[in-house]
């Protein structure tokens, strides 16, 4: 049995033990730090080299981030530019001239057709209506045209023995749209709306230089204009041009006419004229005091 005095006995000597191994280790370590201090600096030739995950390029990690990460250039990409250029009188008699040589049937289309019949160089046109009913197109057309487009427009052509001058003829038109004079009609200009894109832009009146028109020379035309340019896509130009009654103002001849144009770099060349000349002359269905009224 072992008693107290014994296990006293027998620590102390273990303590002794102990403490000798404890001094022990501690010299050994500080004559090993006087070695490694001893010895000269060593400077690396270049960084030491990255652990094989860091050098893999990093990715996001879900498709939401790729989307939010590149929402920028989309939104670059997809804005669509629009020019939108004062509109020039000579514009306005070769669009009377183009409409003419088309037979008029520009004015009663519907649904897809072709913008390119009749259309030469950089100018294009876009037609109205003859005031009767609304109106939606849509087409191709080829980039960096300039289309001009008419919200309301007349003419005058003297037929049979009519023989106005072309200053008479003008007073003729300036009274069809005139808000201080009635005129021939009655009537007067109260609507004139063109967007583009659902932006509004700015439209002017214009008085045309004289034009040959069936067998006068001297024709005239009157009307409200605008003209623009657009980037390549899709783009949905609409525009509104009415007359009213002098008195009660009720419309009386409302071009409406809405175009979703696709602006396409490989879109054909223009079409031809063919297929409007061979049939039959359309009546602009007004009447003879004011002709070709759209």
């Amino acid at each position: 049995m072992i008693t107290n005095s014994s296990v006293y006995q027998w620590c102390r000597k273990g303590s002794f033990v102990i403490l000798a191994l404890v001094l022990t280790s501690l010299l050994l370590l500080a004559g090993w730090r006087s070695v490694q201090a001893a010895r000269p600096l060593q400077v690396a030739e270049g960084p030491p080299a990255l652990p094989q995950w860091e050098m893999r390029p990093i990715s996001p990690a879900t498709d939401t981030v790729t989307s939010t990460l590149y929402l920028p250039m989309v939104a670059q990409t997809i804005v669509q530019t629009i020019t939108v250029v004062a509109p020039q009188p000579a514009w306005t008699a070769a669009w009377w001239e183009w409409i003419e040589a088309a037979n008029s049937v520009p004015l009663y289309q519907q649904g897809p057709i072709d913008c390119g019949v009749g259309q030469t160089g950089d100018i294009w046109f876009l037609a109205g209506t003859d005031g009767s009913d609304p109106a939606a197109r849509s087409c191709t057309v080829p980039p960096n045209k300039l289309l001009v487009v008419p919200l309301h427009t007349a003419a005058w052509a003297n037929e049979g023995t009519e023989n106005l001058t072309v200053a008479e003829k003008r007073d003729v038109l300036d009274a069809v749209y005139s808000t201080e004079q009635p005129g021939p009609l009655n009537s007067k200009i109260c609507r004139l709306t063109s967007t583009i894109d659902g932006e509004a832009v700015n439209h002017v009146r214009l008085q045309s230089p004289t034009f040959q028109r069936q067998a006068d020379p001297e024709a005239v035309a009157d009307g409200f204009w605008f003209a623009f340019q657009l980037a390549s896509g899709t783009h949905v130009v609409a525009f509104q041009g009415t007359l009213c009654d002098f008195d009660s103002d009720t419309p009386i001849n409302d071009v409406d006419v809405t175009y979703t144009l696709e602006v396409d770099p490989a879109a054909e060349v223009p079409g031809r004229l063919g297929s409007y000349l061979s049939g039959t002359p359309i009546s602009m269905r007004w009447p003879a005091a004011v002709r070709r009224q759209i």
